[in-house]
């Protein structure tokens, strides 16, 4: 995840600050996000409005005319021993 985090900093995220965050779930949760793909596609929305809403509102806070953000999403869906394990990983700017 380290090597794939500074590929996507150095090569497709133009000059900005980026920060990047990593959600981890609850067993079950990561159960029905692993194998209900209408539940995951609702849950990475969630997060993404609420990622642009907050940094929408502190770019303006910091005197950004209309500022923007956009984020890269990998879903990570098995852990290094096989096992269903989500992990979302967002690279935001």
């Amino acid at each position: 995840m380290t090597e794939l985090a500074a590929n996507i900093v150095d090569s497709v995220i133009p000059a900005t600050p980026v920060r990047q965050f990593v959600l981890t779930f609850p067993a079950h949760t990561r159960w029905v996000l692993a194998w209900n793909a209408e539940f995951r596609n609702w849950v990475v929305a969630a997060i993404m409005a609420a990622l642009v809403k907050h940094y929408g509102d502190q770019g303006e806070v910091a005197g950004g005319v209309s500022p923007q953000f956009a984020a890269i999403l990998v879903l990570q869906r098995f852990d290094g021993a096989l096992r269903v394990f989500i992990t979302l990983a967002y690279f935001g700017c």
